[in-house]
């Protein structure tokens, strides 16, 4: 009996050296302060959108309220900031946003960190930033011919240039055997004016036009002045008979590379012409 009373006294004394109180526990749990985590994912922005990037991302901590996030963007060619450092303060969810406003397409490396309320820095953090390129279709020209007054020599090329950057545009005529001939474009509404000297200029030739503000495209159309022509143009829309889709084109209207007008084309099949189609490319037949 007496050694076993001094056998759980040893055992007590023992346990009570080794085992931590609960209360000490709890301690050393609050104690702990982790560095923030920050998450941010590649982000692409198409062009039609605009030039304002809103960048997101998330970050973790145990007081979300007090962790400041940092951003900057570097360029990706040159390795230049170009953008930043910004300072952000995320929701009290740990998400977050910021809105960078670029000029023009490009792809940045975006790199963020985040200090938490006692000054704790987090690593930093890369994504790709990609604002693309927008879709340049390659251009389409409508063209008419004015004629000189009847005591004059001067006529002009009239017409329409149609490209999502017309400042970046430009049209001549190219005489058969002779110098270009360079148009002027009105930026406002695409048309331009290509003037004509009947006495001295080769009325066959191409009309050359040239579009894009990233993405460089010419069209290249083939043109007959209808001056008096050895060949018949029925609608003297600048297109021989020979080579004419529609050679009935009604008076003074501007025609495209085959010799139609709006009024005879009906691009979407809805069976509306261009001319008078409110919803081109989709069937107005349709409510």
């Amino acid at each position: 009996m007496g050694l076993l009373l001094i056998f759980s006294i040893i055992s007590g004394c023992l346990s009570n050296d080794t085992q931590p109180s609960n209360n000490e526990e709890i301690e050393e749990i609050e104690s702990t302060n982790s560095t923030p985590i920050v998450l941010i994912m590649d982000q692409s922005f198409p062009a039609e959108e605009g030039n304002t990037l809103t960048i997101t991302g998330m970050v973790t901590d145990e007081e979300i309220p007090g962790v400041i996030i940092f951003l900057k963007l570097i360029d990706e060619e040159s390795m230049e900031v170009t953008h930043g450092p910004f300072t952000i303060y995320p929701s009290s969810d740990g998400t977050w946003s910021h809105s960078v406003t670029v000029n023009e397409p490009n792809t940045w490396f975006a790199e963020v960190w985040a200090e938490d309320i006692q000054g704790k820095l987090s690593k930093n953090y890369y994504a790709d930033v990609i604002l693309e390129y927008p879709i340049e279709n390659i251009v389409t020209v409508s063209m008419s011919y004015e004629l000189p007054t009847d005591d004059g020599n001067i006529g002009y090329i009239n017409g329409q240039i149609n490209h999502v950057f017309i400042d970046s545009c430009s049209i001549s005529y190219y005489p058969n055997g002779q110098i270009a001939i360079d148009g002027v474009i009105d930026l406002a509404s695409g048309s331009y004016t290509i003037q004509i000297n009947e006495d001295s200029t080769s009325k066959q030739g191409d009309i050359t036009a040239t579009c894009g503000k990233w993405d460089v495209k010419t069209q290249n159309i083939q043109y007959t002045i209808p001056m008096e022509e050895d060949e018949e143009d029925s609608d003297s829309d600048g297109f021989v008979d020979s080579e004419d889709d529609c050679p009935n084109t009604p008076d003074n209207e501007p025609v495209y590379s085959n010799g139609c007008s709006d009024s005879q084309i009906d691009t979407d099949g809805d069976g509306v012409f261009d001319s008078e189609d409110v919803c081109p490319g989709f069937d107005d037949n349709i409510d």
